[in-house]
């Protein structure tokens, strides 16, 4: 695995361990009330897609 592919698995795993802390203890309710943390779990979530396609293209020769 080159070391680009490894960093972008460490963020996608940070970007999920951060929405997880966010979200521990909310409830539905309280997250659709509660716009900052909306926002923090959407910028999370945008994290964790921007990752992805990072590790995507450093492994594209992997699986084409």
């Amino acid at each position: 695995m080159r070391p680009e592919t490894a960093a972008a698995l460490f963020d996608m795993s940070r970007a999920a361990e951060r929405i997880a802390e966010v979200m521990y203890g909310v409830t539905l309710e309280g997250f659709r009330s509660q716009w900052i943390i909306q926002s923090a779990v959407e910028r999370q979530f945008e994290i964790l897609g921007e990752a992805l396609v990072r590790a995507r293209e450093f492994e594209r020769p992997i699986y084409e």
